[in-house]
């Protein structure tokens, strides 16, 4: 294409200096009335020679100083959000509609362009287009508007896209919003239509729900309060204490056939990989567990449900074991530490996964990542320089880095603007690891498990 013929098809829609204040601010710049016929007919991307009269000459030219877009934001519904950009992002598609320079488009043009755009055949072009300028009419027809109800104008054509913004499959709108997302995709200026069409920011808060009432970790509470109950009436080695003392310990649960030994995977005891969650060994114990896993498990279940903070929990809990499998020699483990460690870990991964949402979100990174190191940088000193200790840091470990890595997938679920590539590494690698993780894992456990 010559640079005059694209003059000719590319419609500049006003300075870049000027705002909505003008109802032409938009308009395309009107060429000279002087203009020569020569000049007239490069400008069309044609010789003068070929032409065959001046008078045909002075027919495109008017054709050419009538085609124009401007703007009336008094006709224009739905502006608040009205921009600059907006217009010329609305401007570039409407002129690639506008075959015949008209400055209204018509209901074959809407089919023509569907037919380029999205490949349809004739008949359900023809159907498509009716729906579509229906659509256009119901969400930007000024009702002062004369125009033909088989033509859109630019201001109803700019309402019409603005009206679309918050559209979802079904709603009014959708329409329109699907054929405007196609058509920057089909031209090649996909960039900003996706800017538009991204959700508002918002703040994180905003999606906490309270009813229903979030229940998963008050109901697992319960649960593990009854299953240590059960443990402590049976076992007579609990020093004469009784539940309520917070010097109460149960050291049967450890010869439990739920437990983690260290040996499960030599004897195929697999299920202790998970079982083991459900035991606490001393009141102490499980009361900083229940008191974590609330703490920190409520806002998750408040933001996210219960299903997809159910799958970290109990995911979390197989990495413990798997790391404790790995790195503890001859070790055995009860306890649901390393679930509430992944709960800790997909906290931090819901902070980046919604980083410019999320209130304090340094601070909120700084608190929990000092957290995890103070709880495994002490239990990892304790066990290295010779001091007893009953806290598994490789199960904390294990757990919390379980939840970081599955976080950043299982969690991204609320609509916010972000960066395409950076969510798709993030997601991607989080998940990758984890496979990968648990291969190696299951492959040591199968290939050298810790024998009896």
């Amino acid at each position: 294409m010559s640079r005059n013929s694209e003059q000719m098809r590319d419609v500049e829609l006003g300075p870049r200096g000027n705002t909505l204040a003008s109802p032409t601010s938009f308009q395309t710049a009107t060429p000279h009335h002087g203009t020569k016929d020569k000049a007239i007919a490069r400008g069309f991307g044609i010789r003068a020679q070929d032409a065959e009269s001046k008078a045909e000459l002075k027919r495109l030219s008017a054709v050419k100083r009538k085609y124009h877009l401007s703007i009336h934001p008094k006709k224009i519904r739905n502006s608040v959000n009205l921009t600059r950009e907006i217009v010329l992002m609305a401007g570039k598609i409407f002129k690639k509609f506008d075959k015949d320079q008209s400055g209204t488009l018509s209901l074959e043009e809407f089919k023509q362009a569907l037919m380029e755009i999205k490949h349809e055949s004739a008949s359900k072009a023809s159907m498509a287009a009716i729906d579509l300028i229906n659509e256009i009419h119901q969400q930007g027809l000024d009702i002062h508007s004369k125009n033909d109800l088989q033509e859109v104008n630019f201001d109803e054509f700019l309402s019409a896209i603005l009206a679309s913004q918050d559209a979802h499959y079904g709603d009014n709108g959708f329409v329109v919003k699907d054929l405007i997302e196609q058509a920057g995709m089909f031209y090649g200026f996909s960039k900003g239509i996706q800017t538009f069409y991204a959700p508002q920011k918002k703040d994180f808060t905003e999606s906490y729900v309270c009813w229903p009432p979030p229940l998963l970790f008050v109901s697992i509470s319960v649960l593990l309060l009854f299953i240590f109950a059960h443990y402590v009436e049976n076992d007579n080695r609990c020093h004469g204490e009784r539940l309520g003392s917070t010097s109460l310990e149960c050291p049967l649960v450890f010869d439990s056939i739920w437990a983690y030994h260290y040996d499960a995977a030599y004897k195929n005891e697999w299920w202790r990989f998970i079982t083991y969650m459900a035991l606490h060994a001393s009141a102490s114990h499980i009361a900083s567990n229940i008191f974590l896993q609330l703490i920190v498990g409520l806002p998750l279940e408040m933001a996210h449900g219960p299903w997809r903070i159910l799958l970290l929990y109990v995911l979390g809990g197989l990495a413990g074991t798997c790391c404790v499998s790995m790195f503890d020699e001859k070790t055995n483990v009860v306890g649901a530490s390393a679930g509430c460690y992944a709960l800790v870990g997909a906290h931090v991964a819901n902070i980046i996964n919604y980083w410019s949402i999320m209130p304090y979100a340094w601070f909120r990174t700084l608190f929990f990542g000092l957290l995890f190191v103070a709880d495994v940088g002490i239990a990892a000193y304790q066990k290295y320089h010779g001091q007893e200790t009953s806290v598994s840091y490789s199960a904390h470990m294990g757990g919390a880095l379980l939840g970081l890595a599955l976080g950043t997938y299982v969690l991204d679920e609320i609509e916010h603007h972000e960066n395409i590539y950076w969510r798709y590494f993030k997601n991607y690698f989080g998940l990758t690891a984890t496979i990968v993780c648990f291969f190696v894992a299951l492959m040591y456990n199968l290939i050298t498990p810790q024998e009896t």
